[in-house]
């Protein structure tokens, strides 16, 4: 579990790191169009495939908006365990 959390956690803070360089950077930023739009289609086919087995209904608009708050949200989180609990993992 530890190392999905962790690839997810890592993926997270590639995109958008890599997204914040690219946009300060200016350069090329066909890139960045391709790079947000090949993992907004990775995102949303597995949140369909979700949605569906759950017989729930997706908002597709709403995707890029609710993973940018869920991964800021993350980073609060991480930051408030870091700073006043410690998690001990079962074994």
């Amino acid at each position: 579990d530890r190392i999905r959390i962790g690839s997810f956690i890592l993926a997270n803070v590639l995109f958008y790191g890599l997204s914040v360089v690219l946009l300060v950077l200016q350069a090329n930023l066909i890139w960045l169009g391709a790079i947000f739009a090949g993992r907004c289609l990775v995102i949303f086919t597995i949140y369909y495939q979700a949605a569906g087995n759950l017989k729930e209904r997706l908002s597709v608009v709403l995707m890029p908006v609710l993973d940018a708050i869920y991964y800021i949200l993350y980073i609060m989180l991480s930051v408030s365990v870091l700073m006043f609990k410690k998690i001990a993992w079962k074994k």
